[in-house]
């Protein structure tokens, strides 16, 4: 805060043409430089810089995409969410796989049935997302 030259009281700088205790005019040294904070912001960058969400758009079509490897998960910043999705679909594929494997005369497709199904459900979970306004990630943050 500024000060009267005359009376020496604390001012606001909008009061720079007259005192409002002692009437002065222009009672603000021509000197008289406000602090700048902004210069002191630098030092609170890096990690606790700006957080900017992740988007949307880029979510859904690596959902649709890679959904089955979790990518998308990894993508939001929920790492753990993603390897139990990649693990669930090796899992999914190898089973499903090895009893089609089994019961159908067509030996190799059983595994390839068993993938397109996995990649079935993750384009219909896409769609899904699509009407979804409430996506968070892993900051806690809305996507935009």
């Amino acid at each position: 805060m500024a000060t009267c030259k005359n009376c020496h009281r604390t001012i606001n700088r909008l009061d720079s043409d007259i005192c409002p205790y002692c009437g002065c005019e222009n009672p603000i040294d021509s000197q008289y430089k406000t602090m700048d904070f902004t210069s002191n912001l630098k030092q609170y960058g890096g990690a606790d810089a700006l957080y900017r969400s992740k988007k949307k758009a880029v979510y859904i079509l690596l959902t649709f995409l890679l959904g089955y490897f979790g990518i998308h998960e990894f993508y939001i910043l929920k790492p753990k969410k993603g390897i139990v999705e990649a693990v669930i679909t090796v899992l999914f594929v190898a089973a499903v796989g090895t009893v089609l494997f089994f019961l159908t005369p067509l030996k190799g497709f059983g595994f390839l049935a068993a993938f397109g199904g996995i990649w079935l459900f993750y384009v219909i979970l896409g769609l899904f997302l699509l009407n979804k306004t409430s996506l968070k990630d892993g900051k806690e943050e809305f996507l935009r």
